[in-house]
């Protein structure tokens, strides 16, 4: 019997995949952090032929008063896998980051294989981090600990990844083969950018970012550029991003909008978001850029390695529509 634990539309779309993992016994459990998550989760899962799906809200745990849904799930879960769903042989998480998933891996890690599902640049974290033999993630959260819950501590793991990276001997990969799609055609002179959350996330000042964007102005004059933002920007960034530049929200992921447009801009540039190596496997035409932050304009002192870490990855992808962005 095989669980899989989803919280985002994009793990959902990756493992629409890689549908060999599923059959009639597999279990869907997704952790909902956002409202509307659910249904574009199921979008991309729901015609598989789950034995169960289970739906369980962990939204707005920030505040204290939301507390009792760890505790709600620690006991949820623990009957649910420890006395209904007992052959639990293959776990698979969507994310290493997500405390809920890393609980869930904890606790079955001594009678399941696990897994780690893509969603994005995250897993080069983690793969770093075992090649050193770094912890990475734990459950520090109290609450967490009170509940239960502990952080797994994992001989092997298997990666699912639409790109090959550098990962331990002791962990294994599972590459994702592209599809065929029938790609839309490109409007030249109109470009995407795809946003962060670095100013929200404290990881760049405003100053930097807005520079940023305004050099990238500058240098296309002749084209019109749409900024697509983050879920995890605030409003109050969005509307001082709206004082320079137009923005764009959509429904459903980035890159399923690519495959289900007819037209699309011949352009798509981000600093280092995974959009960008998700394009190179969906075999998308457009040309790709992206902008480098310079490790003395990073506040974060903690994740400057990491950050680094992703752009030397971007530098050894072999993809001639792939390119970093010189700025004047």
């Amino acid at each position: 019997m095989n669980l899989f634990v989803i919280s985002t539309p994009s793990q959902a779309f990756f493992l629409s995949k890689t549908p060999q993992y599923i059959d009639k016994s597999s279990i869907l459990l997704i952790t909902k952090n956002k409202v509307g998550d659910k249904e574009k989760i199921l979008y991309y899962l729901q015609k598989y032929p789950w034995r169960k799906i289970i739906t369980l809200d962990v939204i707005g745990i920030d505040k204290i008063e939301k507390y009792y849904k760890i505790f709600f799930f620690s006991i949820y879960v623990k009957f649910l896998f420890g006395i209904k769903f007992r052959n639990i042989k293959n776990c698979f998480i969507g994310s290493y980051h997500n405390l809920f998933h890393l609980g869930l891996a904890g606790m079955l890690e001594k009678k399941a294989r696990i897994y780690l599902l893509y969603d994005g640049l995250q897993m080069l974290t983690v793969a770093n981090a075992r090649i050193e033999n770094s912890s990475h993630v734990r459950l520090q959260t109290k609450i967490f600990n009170l509940a239960g819950l502990r952080s797994p501590v994992l001989d092997s793991i298997t990666f699912i990844s639409p790109v090959n990276f550098k990962i331990s001997c002791r962990d294994k990969m599972v590459l994702i083969k592209p599809e065929p799609y029938n790609y839309p055609k490109l409007k030249e002179n109109s470009i995407y950018f795809v946003g962060q959350p670095l100013v929200d996330g404290g990881i760049v000042s405003f100053e930097v970012y807005m520079s940023r964007l305004i050099q990238l102005k500058d240098k296309f004059k002749d084209s019109k550029i749409i900024y697509v933002p983050h879920p995890g920007e605030s409003r109050e960034m969005l509307r001082k991003i709206e004082l320079h530049l137009e923005t764009q929200k959509f429904d459903l992921i980035f890159e399923q909008i690519y495959i289900s447009s007819n037209f699309f801009p011949g352009t798509v540039i981000s600093f280092y978001s995974s959009v960008l190596i998700n394009f190179c496997y969906l075999k998308a035409e457009t040309e790709l850029y992206y902008i480098e932050i310079l490790p003395s304009e990073i506040l974060k002192t903690k994740v400057v390695t990491n950050i680094s870490r992703i752009y030397s990855f971007f530098k050894e992808v072999k993809n001639e529509k792939f390119k970093m962005l010189d700025l004047p």
